[in-house]
């Protein structure tokens, strides 16, 4: 069996990945993870309740796995409803090229109590379909990132970027994933992304794509996370010169699936020249 549910230290339950050898979640649990590092820190509940109210807030779900953040986002929007408050629209793009973790949790769904009152949602979006109901969208786009097509998908404002990590996935923490995630991050007031690597060789992607980077804030599982953002005024603390020494002194500054495409001396010159080190 390529996945198989795995309980973890704090007694909640997570999938694990056999083929790859990296169960999906942290310690904390696939609820708290979720809740601490996408929802609470890109203040989802804030946002859905600023104006325009009649603009649809649109998140990017990279890594669907086994929904934990678009649920608990779908979540959040509709407390926000049943307390009488007025919210945003939301409109979850989903992204994920292995969905048998995701039916093997369905299965044992008691284990995992934040997917209670979305079975119908999941079974939609299993099976190919898009869920489409008033004031919520959510679609699926199955197979490899890598090769997704995004030009014709509305503009995010928040991304989710949850893969498996660069150890075992490092395609996908690259300067090209970012590129493209980049391109196609035009909200007027700010695209940002939140991750829970706080990995230098993934900040270093970031930034070189053209993103501003920043600190995130600790969780129960570890001490940094890490933001990303289209305007640096949208970090409340970006990464600066320190950082900066310290990568120039790292053992692994870039991935090596960067490495292979770049520059060394030239990729270390591209971020020193970045914005947020020159103010």
């Amino acid at each position: 069996m390529a996945h198989r549910i795995v309980e973890l230290e704090s007694g909640s339950f997570s999938v694990r990945n056999e083929r790859l050898g990296e169960t999906m979640h942290s310690h904390i649990g696939p609820e708290i993870e979720a809740r601490e590092i996408y929802i609470e820190q890109s203040e989802l509940a804030t946002r859905l309740q600023a104006p325009p109210l009649d603009s649809p807030l649109v998140i990017y779900d990279l890594g669907l796995g086994i929904a934990a953040n678009a649920l608990l986002a779908l979540s959040c929007r509709r407390k926000l409803l049943e307390t009488g408050v007025s919210s945003r629209a939301i409109h979850l793009v989903s992204f994920e090229n292995e969905l048998d973790g995701l039916r093997l949790a369905m299965d044992q769904a008691k284990q995992f109590g934040w997917m209670v009152g979305f079975d119908s949602e999941l079974r939609t979006i299993l099976a190919g379909d898009s869920c489409d109901q008033e004031g919520e969208k959510w679609e699926l786009i199955e197979g490899d990132f890598h090769r997704a097509a995004l030009s014709g998908l509305p503009t995010p404002e928040l991304i989710y970027f949850d893969f498996y990590s660069p150890r075992v996935n490092t395609h996908l923490w690259s300067v090209d994933v970012f590129s493209r995630l980049y391109k196609v991050s035009r909200n007027p007031q700010a695209t940002n992304l939140f991750t829970y690597s706080a990995a230098t060789a993934v900040r270093s992607a970031m930034l070189l794509a053209g993103f501003h980077v920043g600190y995130g804030r600790s969780t129960q599982a570890k001490l940094e996370t890490t933001i990303a953002s289209t305007k640096l005024e949208a970090l409340r603390y970006p990464l600066d010169l320190r950082w900066f020494e310290k990568l120039s002194r790292s053992d692994k500054p870039f991935s090596e699936e960067d490495l292979l495409k770049y520059n060394k001396a030239e990729l270390l010159e591209k971020i020193r020249a970045a914005p947020q080190f020159n103010v």
